[in-house]
């Protein structure tokens, strides 16, 4: 198959740069709250870039108009096989929106035990994408 049409392969190395900022974060123990704050926000513009990345791919390779909210992207990327846990993405998805509904700290660590998940489930959907895209 030919690489796709359409799609910005320049987006993946910008998930992958996102992706490495997020791991930085999470792979730190002990965070203060300061430095909890700033790796939940990586892990928003790294959920937000997936978001954006998986509409790309799917538009290009479906070659049809796809909503841009992050539910029917999640739904349709799990259908093409580009994800492969919908019950993790749908609590990313909540971890995404969480926080900024509810500033707590409770909420918070709740948040950050899910934030450590994204970074293996985001290696692998880059993985699918990249194989979909041959970029290798």
């Amino acid at each position: 198959m030919a690489p796709l049409t359409g799609f910005d392969a320049t987006l993946v190395q910008s998930l992958e740069s996102a992706l490495k900022s997020l791991e930085k974060a999470t792979n730190k123990k002990n965070l203060s709250e300061l430095e909890r704050d700033g790796m939940i926000r990586r892990y928003e513009h790294l959920f937000e870039l997936t978001c954006h990345v998986m509409h790309a791919v799917l538009v290009a390779i479906t070659h049809n108009k796809l909503s841009p909210q992050p539910e029917p992207i999640l739904q349709e990327a799990y259908e093409k096989d580009l994800i492969e846990d919908m019950e993790a993405w749908s609590s990313f998805l909540w971890a995404r929106r969480a926080y900024a509904e509810s500033f707590t700290d409770a909420t918070a660590k709740k948040i950050s035990t899910i934030i450590h998940r994204f970074p293996a489930a985001a290696h692998n959907f880059l993985a699918r994408i990249k194989r979909e895209i041959q970029l290798g």
